[in-house]
């Protein structure tokens, strides 16, 4: 159960990752021009990741 959420877990990190990268090409930012706008987005999805991530696993432990 907790690596099932565990898994889930690097899988969001892991499509996040990807919308960063797609929305630098769009922009035409390099990857030193746009790392300030990313760590802003990036921010955002992890802080909510590790909300989460304390429920999560009491729930895989209890379940």
């Amino acid at each position: 159960m907790i690596s099932y959420f565990l898994d889930m877990g690097i899988q969001l990190v892991l499509k996040y990752e990807e919308c960063i990268v797609m929305i630098n090409c769009r922009f035409g930012l390099a990857p030193d021009e746009g790392h300030q706008e990313t760590k802003l987005i990036f921010f955002i999805p992890i802080l909510s990741l590790f909300d989460f991530a304390p429920r999560l696993t009491c729930f895989g432990l209890i379940g």
